[in-house]
């Protein structure tokens, strides 16, 4: 009976949290969409998620694979991605499509708790409580939410990548073929090909608790050949063995170049996760197993992995977010061993064994504590390292440590075990829940603008403008590549080389010039040329007249020429014929001096200085 009445509870909690983060999602994707100078709303992802989309639009539209018709170029690296937004695309409106995207990510994120709620009972037997704190846990990760959300690749990868780590440790000792693991393979390596790293890890862990030596060759074979097809394919389509955009990231790119820069990109993220991390890697030691290995194993396989590409642009952890939910798995797994009183006097044991003897006395535990106080105190006022809530955070969480410390020798008063419990808890709830949300906690609460809308909503704007005052032989000239092109249809000349071949091959700007948020370099963001791509290409439109080096506004002020239309400030060639000139002479007649778009341009552009230089200070 008693154990009925706690199922039903469970199942409720379970409701409760999922209809929580529906409500949640659902508020972010209005919150995400854009009401344009016209009064319609649109619906808009990230704008490489934007590219992906227009890949799909061309797909669906009978033009290929391709970003600008009749030029094949691999500038995504997320095909099975591209051709799940080509579904929508077959039924739905432009904007519809990429509501139907941001839908898909709620069950994502959803299917991720899922699996590391699994993967976490296959791991070690966790009693119900600690469950519900890992599915808590893995909704509650911003970053993962955000990317899933904005129509990135990052949640049906994630989920694929958890399936596979579950369907692995179920089926180590299958004495054949697991074909299902290899369709999850096939599922992951045509999303991100990268992905291989981690599922190098899962073939290690099947090669090691599997006794039948010949299934994990099998399995080795065929992740191979299907590495071969996915490289033959874009061979054979595209001329290249590799995406475009392996070449823009990599091509000229050192090694050392990236190891540093990947090591500064890094840092927040290791900060914002070091005592989750720590955690982990105690949860192995005290209690080893190798589930608990692959799951430590695959995390470090991407945060290495990330250092060596470099970095990225973005300071929301786009590479790194799938793997944090790992760590939860194995921080709550602690958290459900040393609640436990046979368990937790063998860890007590284990620390009364290791703790060194300066640290026997109460008195040692004051003047630690104090020394530790007035530390936190000085890098906060003086050094600006921690601002005040990161400090007093730091404090208290010192504070319960030290406290917990206290009882690792005591009675066994109900009393004194109900005290340690809660203590115990809320550190672990205070550093696997709030300090990897730290940095984002103003966008959770939708208190600030979402990452990157402010520009989306500008490129937008001018998207509906130049479709309808230019003709289908126009050509856009850009660095917010995405949505202007996705929702204009105009041909588009990428400035930054993400569709272009010979930008791409170029060698990269790691020059201050490209120098962002205490990085030396943007991956991906550092390689143009503006006498190529502006003055020869000559584009219809162009967003911007200087980019690192290269200052061209004095060309484009004697070769373009501000106009607007409907409020919208748009740069137009002066000699373009596949521009409608009578409607842009019309609508100023009409309108007289109406340049409205200025007031809302400033503001955006105020309101994205903050940001940038809020990212900077804290990224």
């Amino acid at each position: 009976m008693q154990q009925d009445r706690l199922k039903i509870f469970y199942q409720i909690l379970y409701f409760l949290i999922v209809l929580g983060f529906i409500i949640w999602s659902s508020y972010f994707i209005y919150f995400t969409s854009i009401k344009t100078f016209d009064g319609s709303r649109y619906f808009c992802l990230f704008d490489d998620a934007m590219i992906s989309m227009r890949y799909a639009c061309n797909l669906v539209d009978s033009n290929g694979l391709v970003f600008n018709k009749g030029e094949f170029v691999e500038g995504y690296t997320n095909l099975l991605m591209i051709l799940f937004m080509a579904v929508p695309q077959l039924f739905l409106s432009k904007s519809n499509s990429a509501l139907f995207i941001q839908i898909s990510g709620i069950f994502f994120c959803l299917l991720i708790a899922i699996f590391g709620r699994k993967i976490a009972r296959q791991v070690i037997n966790i009693k119900e409580p600690f469950l519900v704190l890992v599915f808590l846990a893995s909704l509650l990760y911003y970053p993962l939410n955000f990317w899933s959300l904005m129509g990135m690749e990052t949640g049906l990868l994630t989920f694929l990548l958890y399936f596979g780590i579950s369907r692995a440790i179920q089926t180590k000792n299958q004495n054949k073929l697991d074909y299902g693991l290899i369709i999850i393979f096939v599922l992951a390596l045509f999303t991100r090909i990268d992905i291989i790293i981690s599922i190098s890890m899962i073939l290690l862990y099947r090669m090691v608790t599997n006794q039948h030596k010949a299934i994990f060759y099998k399995e080795l074979a065929l992740v191979i050949l299907i590495l071969f097809y996915r490289f033959t394919f874009s061979k054979i389509y595209y001329g290249e063995w590799l995406p475009n955009t392996y070449y823009l990231k990599m091509y000229g790119f050192t090694l050392f170049s990236r190891i540093e820069n990947g090591l500064l990109f890094i840092k927040p993220f290791v900060k914002s996760i070091v005592v989750l991390l720590f955690a982990a890697i105690l949860s192995l030691i005290i209690k080893y197993t190798r589930e608990k290995l692959l799951l430590l194993s695959v995390f470090f396989s991407g945060l290495l992995y990330q250092i060596y590409i470099g970095g990225d642009a973005w300071f929301y952890w786009r590479f790194l977010a799938p793997f944090v939910p790992l760590l939860f798995i194995l921080i709550f797994s602690l958290l459900n061993d040393i609640t436990q009183e046979n368990e937790f006097k063998r860890i007590s044991d284990f620390f009364m064994r290791q703790r060194y003897r300066i640290m026997r006395n109460t008195k040692t535990y004051i003047i630690v504590f104090l020394l530790l106080l007035i530390l936190t105190i000085v890098m906060s006022i003086y050094k600006n390292m921690l601002n005040y809530w990161k400090a007093y955070g730091y404090i208290v969480s010192v504070s319960v440590l030290l406290i917990i410390s206290l009882f690792f020798n005591f009675s066994g008063k109900k009393i004194l075990n109900l005290i340690r419990l809660c203590l115990i808890i809320s550190v672990f709830l205070f550093y696997s829940i709030y300090m990897p949300n730290s940095n984002f906690l103003k966008e959770i609460i939708f208190k600030s603008y979402i990452f990157c809308l402010v520009e989306q909503t500008a490129k937008l704007n001018k998207a509906i403008v130049l479709k309808e005052i230019t003709t289908e032989k126009a050509t856009i000239g850009i660095i917010w590549l995405g949505a202007i092109s996705y929702y204009s249809e105009r041909y588009a000349i990428d400035y930054l080389g993400k569709i272009d071949k010979r930008i791409a091959h170029l060698k990269p700007d790691l020059t201050s010039r490209t120098s962002w948020a205490g990085v030396k370099t943007k991956p991906g963001h550092n390689k143009y040329d503006l006498n190529y791509s502006l003055k020869e290409r000559k584009p219809t439109f162009t967003t911007i007249k200087k980019l690192g080096d290269a200052d061209l506004t004095q060309w484009v002020s004697e070769n373009y020429e501000e106009v607007y239309y409907k409020g919208v400030s748009l740069v137009l060639r002066k000699d373009a014929k596949e521009v409608v000139w009578e409607k842009i002479h019309a609508e100023n007649s009409r309108n007289p001096g109406k340049k409205q778009s200025n007031i809302i341009e400033s503001r955006d552009k105020r309101i994205q200085s903050k940001t940038d230089k809020g990212i900077q200070n804290n990224p």
